[in-house]
């Protein structure tokens, strides 16, 4: 019944438009795809003739279009409103990719533009060499890369300022740019993979055959799907282990590495000073990288975007450069099982060693769900004798829910990556707020990104990334002190009287589980 009643309410649409539109077939076809799937919601206060005023706008858009590229449109339009005000509609042009309307929605979100529709229609649509509509043939199907179907995204927003809007179209200009050379260069990525994976093969590193072989599969889990190739650079070492440099391929980029300014690993967008630290990481045995990118993407989900480093040997199994991939995991890289992906399966065999627990066991079980539980990127970026350490630990909270705080710094010291745990009755947005603070006046930075995890358990964990801060020199933190810091922030208001009356003495102390919780919030 209820899909009964949508596709009555979306019929009704269309009917009010199209009885407003005199013109050619092609406007009627068009009228039909465009408003087929208009939210009733949306249509309800507006006018059948604002309605089919706009259908006719965007069927004037749509008659011509650049072969091989795109065009956009931001512009006012009256009577798109309840009120019958003004709307900003934004149109894209373009081939049928993927990523382009959730790209789209990216950077409409990005900026802030509050939308209240978007409509996005695919067309099969035949056009002169010059690129003017001839006709359209029809729908969209899987078939997005045969040279005849198109994407057009129409978007209603918010109105907004002359400046406003030529920065929107700007964005999403290189927007569009980004995902076409992704989108282009998609397959050509893939190889190259697959091509350092046999040269790898050929020339392994003088390191455990478990380690390459581990190396190997992952790539291949990336390959069938667990991730979004978005671009590709070939770097060769110049000079030896000990004191050389890797320097980019001259043309070797593909996707949004294309463009030779782009830089994979900066901070604050700035050339990386390699530490010691950092030649280790960069030059040690172990084939693979994987960290984060300094990369915000554009395509697809608004994330810094993951980063593999697989390294390139000579028959002697010495380092001779690196092949760097950034892009984003997919959702299953997220959800699949650490005992199934490879490299996370021989760090959960590591961990549990480490521990000493049995697998199997309930130790084993109870390590293994908090592995499990983890977050997913510093899992992927964690050393093993780290996360060991770090799983008992949390593990004891389940029997001593309190304040934890675990700490990371990034092996390029572009950031440092804290795991909070707060007691549940203890957080709020204000609390969250004020945690991030502190880490950023401790390690120097701001806070990058922060996500919150509801556990079932009585506390609440969030895992920050503080960004560290250009000309910011890195300098030891104890790590109880931070606690201790963090803790005070998480005291409610009756926590301190009780803890301040605990310390005054013995009668003040009797008296305490009588007037700590006296008060109210007031």
């Amino acid at each position: 019944m209820g899909d009964q009643v949508g596709s009555v309410g979306q019929n009704t649409v269309v009917e009010r438009i199209t009885r407003q539109l005199d013109g050619p077939s092609d406007l009627l076809t068009f009228a039909q795809f465009m408003s087929a799937d208009l939210d009733p919601r949306f249509a309800k206060d507006i006018s059948d003739q604002k309605l089919a005023d706009l259908i006719r706008q965007s069927f004037a858009f749509h008659e011509t279009r650049p072969a091989g590229g795109h065009k956009i449109s931001v512009r006012e339009v009256d009577g798109l409103a309840p009120d019958g005000d003004l709307r900003t509609v934004v149109e894209i042009l373009s081939d049928d990719m993927p990523f382009v309307v959730d790209s789209t929605l990216g950077e409409l979100q990005a900026r802030g533009h509050n939308v209240y529709l978007v409509q996005h229609p695919i067309f099969k649509v035949q056009r002169t060499p010059a690129g003017v509509r001839e006709q359209i043939v029809g729908a969209g199907d899987s078939q997005w890369g045969d040279g005849l179907q198109e994407s057009h995204v129409l978007a209603v927003v918010e109105p907004m300022t002359d400046d406003a809007a030529r920065a929107l179209h700007d964005g999403l200009d290189e927007v569009m740019k980004e995902v076409r050379v992704a989108v282009t260069d998609w397959r050509g990525m893939m190889r190259r993979l697959g091509d350092a994976l046999q040269r790898l093969e050929q020339n392994p590193p003088r390191v455990a055959p478990g380690i390459l072989n581990e190396s190997l599969e992952f790539c291949q889990w990336l390959i069938a799907g667990q991730f979004t190739f978005l671009g590709l650079r070939e770097y060769k070492l110049v000079g030896d282990l000990e004191t050389g440099h890797l320097e980019p391929s001259q043309e070797s980029g593909l996707g949004v590495l294309r463009d030779p300014k782009v830089r994979v690993l900066s901070r604050g967008g700035q050339p990386l000073e390699p530490t010691p630290e950092m030649r280790r990481q960069m030059f040690s045995a172990h084939p693979i990288i994987i960290t984060k990118s300094d990369i915000t993407s554009r395509i697809h989900r608004r994330a810094h975007m993951d980063f593999i480093g697989l390294k390139t040997y000579g028959p002697d199994g010495l380092q001779t450069g690196e092949l760097r991939l950034v892009g984003l995991f997919t959702s299953q890289a997220y959800t699949e099982r650490p005992n199934k992906i490879p490299l996370l399966r021989h760090k959960v065999d590591a961990v549990l060693q480490k521990t000493g627990v049995t697998p199997g066991s309930h130790d084993g079980k109870a390590i293994l769900n908090v592995i499990e539980k983890f977050p997913r990127d510093e899992l992927f970026r964690i050393n093993n004798d780290m996360l060991a350490e770090w799983a008992r630990e949390i593990l004891d909270l389940d029997l001593r829910p309190r304040v934890r705080v675990f700490t990371r710094r990034d092996r390029f010291d572009r950031f440092v990556s804290a795991i909070v745990y707060v007691p549940r009755e203890r957080f709020s947005t204000q609390i969250r707020v004020q945690i991030g603070d502190a880490l950023c006046q401790t390690f120097g930075g701001h806070v990058s990104a922060f996500t919150p995890f509801f556990t079932e358990a009585a506390l609440i964990r969030v895992h920050y990334i503080i960004g560290r801060n250009v000309g910011t020199p890195a300098r030891d933190v104890d790590p109880l002190t931070l606690e201790a810091e963090i803790n005070d922030i998480a005291q409610l208001w009756d926590h301190r009287l009780a803890g301040s009356m605990d310390r005054a003495g013995p009668t003040m102390r009797l008296l305490a589980s009588k007037y700590s919780n006296a008060f109210s919030s007031a």
